[in-house]
């Protein structure tokens, strides 16, 4: 008997629990905010006068309206020293980007940790209108004597020849750049050209340029070569602190007098899909010493997956405004040509050439097109 009454006050609980109200495990729930992807320059100069913008990304599972205030606070790099805090803002104004992109951004100017040189860390979170508030997100920073390094600047490049754009074989050409840095010419430590070959993914010379007396000019000479075609000069210069200025390119046509053509450029697909069907341009760009009127024929020969060669080789490609050319004349020769299913998938071969009134064969260029279902 004395079993039955502890099964009975057990069944008992249960059609209590039972009979309560079962409510919706998401509904009423405060929405979740989360941060994320914080951003703050790493470090900060006494002597660089300038404000460093800072930001965080605030995810907010309930809305994409968020109302509220994203915060931050600055602390010594362990927690013990509240320094200052204040609010980040989404509004696309002063130096956040874009409004209402949940990214919220605030503003650091040194006089802010009092121009201390130590390290620090921002902390940010985020709390919505019902008091609910994010996890904390912390990224740190350092202030540091001395001042921002800012990269010198290639501002112009001149050549002691007629044009920029053409050189002949076995010519002297003399380049002058003129470089400029914000800390000053004599922060500017060396400026290299690189002189890259037709196709070349790395320099077949590069040189230390010269420093002239007049300030912040750099002189080189390059001997040009018996290699023709287009030819790309690279230049960058780099200051004491090893900071690089963004690259300069500039590119010269090299012509061999009495020389074959020469393709300075293909253009074509790196990849197609056999499945489409859609026909696509190749198209080849042709120098010749003698001009455009010296060059007989202008053709590819394909060479397949499988290691076979074309049925249809050669073929010719056209400089007339016909098979998908653009421009008559204009140096350019274009074929427009269609694979579809019934070609194989993997890797063709095209070998482009270009053929003078001499007989004289251009250095051929090799593009892969990879065929893709």
């Amino acid at each position: 008997m004395k079993k039955i009454l502890i099964s009975l006050s057990v069944l008992i609980a249960l059609m209590m629990i039972l009979s309560c109200t079962v409510k919706d495990p998401v509904a009423g729930i405060d929405p979740i905010l989360r941060l994320s992807d914080a951003y703050s320059p790493g470090v900060l100069y006494l002597e660089s006068d300038q404000p460093y913008p800072f930001s965080v990304l605030l995810v907010d599972d309930d809305s994409n309206n968020f109302t509220g205030a994203v915060s931050w606070t600055i602390f010594s790099v362990d927690f013990s020293n509240e320094i200052l805090s204040g609010a980040l803002l989404d509004n696309g104004l002063e130096y956040d980007l874009v409004a209402d992109d949940s990214r919220y951004t605030g503003v650091l100017d040194i006089d802010d940790v009092d121009r201390i040189v130590s390290s620090y860390r921002i902390v940010f979170r985020a709390e919505n209108i019902n008091g609910i508030e994010s996890d904390t997100i912390s990224i740190e920073f350092e202030l540091k004597a001395g001042e921002l390094n800012s990269i010198p600047t290639i501002e112009l490049l001149v050549f002691n020849a007629a044009s920029m754009d053409t050189a002949y074989a076995g010519d002297s050409l003399e380049m002058i750049l003129e470089v400029s840095d914000v800390q000053g010419h004599a922060d500017i430590d060396t400026v290299l050209a690189g002189f890259y070959a037709p196709f070349a993914a790395v320099p077949d010379a590069q040189i230390v340029m010269l420093r002239q007396a007049d300030p912040g000019k750099f002189k080189a000479t390059w001997n040009v070569p018996e290699l023709g075609g287009m030819w790309n000069l690279r230049f960058q210069a780099k200051d004491i602190s090893g900071g690089l200025s963004i690259p300069k390119i500039h590119s010269v046509r090299v012509m061999v007098p009495d020389g074959p053509p020469v393709i300075t450029e293909v253009i074509a697909p790196d990849t197609v899909s056999r499945a489409t069907s859609q026909s696509f341009l190749l198209s080849a760009e042709v120098a010749d010493p003698f001009g455009l009127q010296d060059i007989l024929r202008v053709f590819f020969n394909t060479t397949k997956p499988d290691g076979s060669a074309s049925s249809g080789n050669p073929f010719k490609l056209y400089d007339d405004g016909t098979q998908g050319d653009l421009t008559t004349g204009d140096g350019i020769f274009s074929l427009m040509i269609t694979i579809g299913p019934g070609n194989a998938t993997g890797n063709y071969q095209f070998e482009f050439n270009a053929e003078d009134r001499s007989g004289r064969l251009a250095n051929p260029v090799v593009h892969t097109i990879i065929v893709v279902e």
